[in-house]
């Protein structure tokens, strides 16, 4: 069965069993306002902030608005908001004003915050639970009792509980409009708290019988504390606490009690509160009272149903007081740990790559595992277009890995996989495949994999040879608690996650990633690419931050309106409180008031919207009007903003009369101002329009505006302006009239503005900051000079926008560049500051009149627009040189919004770069959009130079020749491989390709030097010695790589017949120098420093272990004996010492084979040759293994001449004329050898 949302899983009491992987909870809270039941009987619904998991706790304290007993009740909670309303008990009428209060949202579990502060938050259902006063219409036969709540660990002190109830199943009656009944609340047993668990019931009080069904509550236990704090997603700093009341809170009508908070509040915090006793009879429920920053007031309130009193005993309570608004999502693993590279694993699990296999993804040549194993003899596997090595440490630690899933596996889906794939599927089943030639993923698609069905409690998933094709903007994540098999051939594009083994047949195309917490087995010629992960995987990883609908915001200029015109309103669909992000998905409201003979909404009393929209409502007679909604879809709070203030909707009203001003927009034939830039006049430019005042009254019988004043002459009046809500405004605007400018502050002023013939007085507006604003007018008009009858005319004009005209932005001034030459900025990763001012318009730098300037580089020394706050940059970089180079990523460090600080309207946020190069920075607004008036942008051109930030040494090949039996010997001119790759990566070890084309400055040399004590020779007098080392530059074979790879490297001998040595402690390195100040990784070398290297640091030591360097000889010994028997050609490899040639104990590697001899004399007859042990073979220890040598078979009595072409590395100065020849030995072949003291052929002595 597929599902569109997550499961909701409502949490037994019974939590996790201990502590050991709690969490910081998601969490949230924030005011809300609650309709007026009594003009809207409708549920509120109340979005969250952030998506959830499952469904969270939502707790509200009702407040004592409304003098009738009524209780805030929850229902219908969701993943992604719950609807709310005060309700009221038998007894009332069921309608109630509106409620305004705090809801905490908080989920399911066992949490501990960064303090250390433990949080439980759990659940239970009752129904049989029941308490209840003796005149309730439960009372008397209905059983009573509690249920016992046990806590998940116990807590160190008694802890502060509270409760709510999430569910409304119990109703016999038709609430708002009616009394709820049942109504229930919750109770707790007097003295039943305590440090290991509590008892709980449904609370009837004494209201009016009713059916009860199943009811969910929700709790909360925490012990008390003061001063706590966590930081939220938006760098809020939260303080929040909890403490006991003590036995202090009395009845409704016994007044309000006090309780101060430790804390120190800037703003009335969100509080919280529940009775944590039953001392009365009479039941009752927590309503606040005269919340403040220091204190908040609480009073126990009953009904009146089975009485009027409202007195109460004081009973005890618990509090929470937290920061007003903020919202955490907690302790989320980030997808992009989940998901490192294309094949990583957890739980030091183990990934095998076999021939052929490619893996392709941003970590260079390491697979995130602590065991790789490649058993590749042949076309290896290469990561990265490199040899693979395993990272060392795991993709997830074990608290992170028991995060995953966060989603319930209910096993509601049953059936095979259907071949279109969208939504979550939950199986529960011990083996499910996956067969069919093709599958399509149209919407991001989750499968969940358990098995709870057999013995063997693990899953199998088959994917087949099958075609997974995956829609832009879907994808498919896959978790299976157990193993998964892919056929070969396949083509797959997933995200998988498995506890089990995850094995991968041959030529598999696979693209996304994998992540197994045991092992990963790959066959022959697979190919794996990760490609981007998402931010957000539900019920995997990631942050989901969904735009939902907070609230909508009715919004006018003021409160006055014409009865011979509509009022102009706004009305905006905001996802934050703040409303400066708007919801993108439709909305529908249905108005209110209704429309009838004299009043009517112009625009329609059914409005459909995105976003934003302007509503007219007309009033033909004078009077007050209030504005609401009947019916809102998606359903939200309303809010009503007048002249920049929130009115509540009590006070959402508008006056209507017959006259008063209007401010015209003659160029359109409207209204309107409309969106002007900062410091231009609106005669001018962009938006330029002609303005006036006019001052109209209704004709009383066409029902239309007409001219209150005469035409012409000068008239005084009061000007002032008002700014908006969420805007800030000090300077004045300067209203131009007549020739004259007048400074209109938001206080009322009195100017003499000359009317035209027209009765319009003509005005050119100039505000020189940010801002919404709205113009007022108003005077007092005399009708009659004789009796002195007058009326007051006023008037203001829409709320318009003042947007800047650019954002003047600039770094360090060392951050500018204009080719490869230019100066080092930062390295990559490095912060940097970017400052960002807005700033106004000037003459000449918008010519065709967009709005925006023509040059960003022209407005750097424009006038600050002052004012342009709480909007959060966004910044986006685009390569400019090298040309045609890669595009990195611009990361803000820091993201600070726009204030009123330093050189005022203001950003100074923090932000690095992964790439090389140099780059313009684009800048904008996070939601392009300021006011509705559109984008705010920016731009700063060549920013850089930006370089490396480390370069690393790869696929290192370094190392003695001869490493049998623990020898570590290389001889002076014997070949040796010595291949490695330095690469330019940034600070997350990314190869930078744009390192070239100048960009690539440092240096890449080879050092050799001895590090023998006694014995030390420093690299500016070894290194001469290595050659063949090629000439490698960097990009020879690809960008950001310098690349070397020779096989016949060597350490040269002095000369012939000049030994040397033994140089017992070779180091070769690598060195890579100018680097501007970036990190050589593993760096442990400095050249020609005998001391061990801890600073500055600037060569890696290739060989593992140090090469002992000898200048070595091959010699030949003579032999005689008989002529029936084989003669042994004695053989010795030798090296010298520093005094002489010795044996050389540590050749175990140098290889005999008589082919290799060449007999000098006689001509005939010839010798043939046998091995010893039946093979050719190597020395050891310098000489013939035992049992083993090259033996000359006899072939008639004589005198032989032996040469055996040995190694170039092992020939000598024989005859000591400069010339290194091969050894010579003599045979003997019929007559016994004594001690004769023969030195070797023509050996000179030393």
């Amino acid at each position: 069965m597929i599902k569109n949302a997550l499961i909701i899983f409502i949490f037994s009491c019974l939590l996790l069993c201990n502590y050991a992987y709690a969490v910081p909870p998601k969490i949230e809270g924030r005011y809300i306002e609650l309709q007026n039941t009594y003009t809207s009987p409708i549920w509120t619904k109340i979005n969250f902030q952030q998506q959830y998991i499952t469904p969270p706790a939502v707790f509200m304290l009702s407040t004592n608005q409304g003098g009738n007993p009524a209780i805030i009740r929850i229902r219908n909670i969701t993943t992604t908001g719950f609807e709310a309303l005060p309700l009221e008990p038998s007894g009332e009428d069921g309608g109630h004003i509106s409620m305004g209060a705090h809801y905490l949202a908080v989920e399911y579990g066992v949490h501990e915050f960064p303090d250390g502060t433990v949080m439980e938050v759990g659940s239970t259902d009752l129904q049989l639970e029941l308490q209840y006063g003796s005149k309730s219409g439960f009372s008397p036969l209905t059983p009573k009792g509690y249920k016992s709540l046990v806590f998940a660990e116990p807590f160190t002190q008694r802890p502060n509980f509270f409760h709510s109830l999430q569910t409304l199943n119990s109703i016999d009656s038709n609430p708002p409009s009616q009394a709820l009944i049942p109504f229930l609340t919750i109770a707790v047993e007097s003295g039943s708290l305590s440090t290991s668990g509590v008892n709980v019931a449904l609370e009837a009080s004494e209201t009016a019988l009713g059916i009860i069904k199943n009811e969910t509550i929700a709790y909360m236990a925490v012990e008390p504390g003061s001063n706590r704090t966590f930081s939220d997603d938006n760098g809020i700093e939260v303080s929040w606490e909890t403490f006991f009341t003590g036995f202090e809170v009395d009845g409704w009508s016994n007044g309000c009690n006090y309780f101060n908070f430790t804390n120190d509040f800037s703003v009335a915090p969100l509080v919280v509160a529940s009775k944590n006793s039953r001392l009365e009879d009479d039941g009752g429920w927590l309503r606040s009272c005269n919340l403040r920053t220091d204190r908040l007031g609480l009073v126990v309130d009953e009904d009146r149903d089975g009485d009027n009193e409202r007195n109460h005993v004081k009973e005890e309570a618990s509090i929470l007081a937290m920061t007003s608004t903020f919202v955490f999502n907690g302790d989320i693993l980030d997808c992009d740990t989940l998901f490192p590279g294309a094949i990583s694993t957890y739980n030091n699990g183990e990934v095998q790559l076999v021939q052929g296999v490619e893996i392709t993804d941003g970590n260079a040549q390491f697979v995130t595992t602590t065991n790789l194993i490649s058993t590749a003899l042949t076309n290896p596997p290469l990561c990265n277009g490199q040899g693979c090595v395993a990272s060392g440490y795991n993709s997830l630690e074990a608290n992170q890995a028991a995060q995953v899933p966060t989603v319930t596996n209910d096993g509601s889906s049953t059936g095979p996989i259907p071949t279109s794939l969208a939504g979550d599927y939950f199986y529960d089943e011990l083996q499910l495949s996956m067969l069919e030639t093709q599958y399509k993923v149209t919407a991001p698609t989750r499968i969940f994999l358990k098995d709870t069905t057999s013995l063997i409690s693990t899953s199998f998933l088959n994917i087949g040879r099958t075609n997974i094709e995956v829609e832009t903007g879907a994808y498919l994540a896959i978790y299976v608690d157990g193993a998964i098999a892919i056929a070969a051939d396949a083509n797959i594009s997933a995200y998988i996650v498995a506890t089990g083994e995850v094995r991968i047949a041959q030529n598999v195309s696979y693209q996304g990633s994998i992540t197994s917490a045991t092992q990963v087995i790959t066959e022959g010629s697979s190919t794996f690419d990760a490609i981007t992960v998402p931010e957000s995987i539900p019920g995997f990883c990631g942050i989901y931050k969904p735009v939902t609908l907070d609230h909508y915001r009715l919004s006018m200029s003021d409160n006055t309106g014409l009865t011979c015109e509509a009022k102009e309103m706004t009305l905006t669909a905001c996802a934050n409180d703040a409303c400066d992000l708007l919801f993108d998905e439709p909305s529908s409201l249905n108005l209110s008031p209704d429309n009838s003979g004299q009043q009517s909404w112009v625009t329609g009393e059914n409005i459909n919207f995105t976003g934003s929209t302007s509503v007219e409502f007309a009033k033909r007679t004078t009077g007050s009007v209030t504005f609401g909604y009947n019916t809102a879809d998606p359903s939200a709070p309303l809010r009503c903003y007048i002249a920049g203030n929130n009115v509540g909707l009590s006070g959402c009203k508008v006056t209507f009369s017959d006259a008063g001003f209007i401010f015209n927009n003659e160029t359109d034939g409207n209204t309107t101002i409309p969106t002007q830039l900062s410091a231009k006049p609106s005669n001018t430019g962009f938006n330029a329009k002609a303005l006036s005042i006019q001052a109209v009254k209704t004709n009383t019988t066409t029902g239309v505006c007409e001219a209150a004043f005469p035409a012409g002459g000068d008239v005084n009046l009061d000007l002032a302006y008002t700014c908006s809500a969420g805007a800030s405004c000090t300077d004045p605007i300067v209203l131009s009239n007549n020739n004259n400018d007048y400074s209109v502050e938001q206080a009322y002023q009195t100017f003499t503005i000359n009317f035209d013939n027209d009765s319009k007085a003509p005005i050119i507006i100039n505000y020189p900051d940010a801002g919404k604003l709205s113009l007022n007018v108003k005077t007092n008009l005399i009708l009659d000079p004789v009796t002195n009858l007058s009326v007051n005319l006023t008037g203001s004009s829409n709320e318009y926008v003042v947007k800047p005209f650019g954002l003047a932005m600039s770094v360090e001034n060392d951050g500018y560049a204009t080719d490869a030459n230019g100066s080092l900025f930062r390295l990559t990763g490095e912060a940097f500051n970017l400052k960002m001012n807005a700033v106004q318009w000037l003459s000449g730098q918008d010519t065709n009149n967009d709005g925006y300037p023509d040059n960003y580089s022209n407005i750097n020394s424009n006038p600050i627009a002052k004012h342009f706050i709480t909007e959060q940059p966004l910044v986006a970089a685009t390569i400019k040189a090298p040309l045609s180079g890669v595009s990195g990523t611009l990361e803000a460090m820091s993201n600070v919004a726009f204030s009123d600080t330093g050189d005022l309207s203001e950003s100074v946020s923090q932000y690095n770069y992964d790439q090389v190069g140099i780059v313009d920075l684009i800048a904008g607004l996070q939601d392009a959009d300021y006011f509705g008036a559109g984008d705010v942008k920016g731009a700063l051109y060549n920013v850089g130079r930006f370089a490396p930030s480390q370069f690393q040494i790869l696929g290192i090949q370094a190392a003695a020749q001869c490493t049998r039996y623990g020898s570590n010997l290389t001889y002076l001119e014997q070949p040796f491989e010595l291949s490695f790759t330095v690469q330019a990566q940034n600070q997350n070890n990314q190869l930078m390709a744009n390192y070239r084309d100048g960009f690539d400055k440092s240096l890449v040399s080879i050092n050799a030097e001895n590090n023998e004590a006694g014995n030390y020779i420093p690299a500016t007098s070894f290194t001469s010695r290595l050659v063949n080392l090629g000439n490698s530059n960097w990009g020879d074979i690809s960008d950001g790589q310098w690349q070397m790879s020779e096989l016949n490297t060597t350490l040269e001998r002095l000369g012939v017949g000049q030994p040397d040595g033994p140089f017992a402690m070779v180091s070769l390195m690598a060195t890579v120098t100018n680097i501007e100040g970036a990190m050589l990784v593993d760096a442990n070398e400095k050249p020609s420093t005998q001391a061990a290297c801890t600073t500055d640091c600037d060569s890696l030591t290739l060989n593992t272990l140090p090469i002992q360097f000898r200048f070595g000889r091959l010699v030949l010994g003579n032999n005689a004996g008989s002529d029936l028997d084989p003669l042994l050609i004695p053989m010795q490899a030798q090296y010298y010492n520093g005094s002489g040639f010795v044996n050389n104990a540590d050749d175990n590697c140098s290889v005999f084979e008589h082919p290799q001899i060449t007999q000098v004399s006689p001509s005939s007859p010839q010798l043939s040759y046998e091995y010893g042990a039946g093979g050719a073979g190597q020395l050891e220890s310098g000489s013939y293994p035992a049992n083993n040598g090259i033996y000359a078979q006899p072939n008639g009595l004589g005198e032989f001449t032996l040469e055996y072409n040995t190694y170039d590395w092992l020939k000598w100065d024989w005859q000591g004329d400069g010339t290194q020849l091969n050894p010579h030995a003599i045979l003997q072949f019929g007559r016994f050898r004594g001690n004769d003291r023969v030195i070797y052929w023509r050996e000179t002595r030393e």
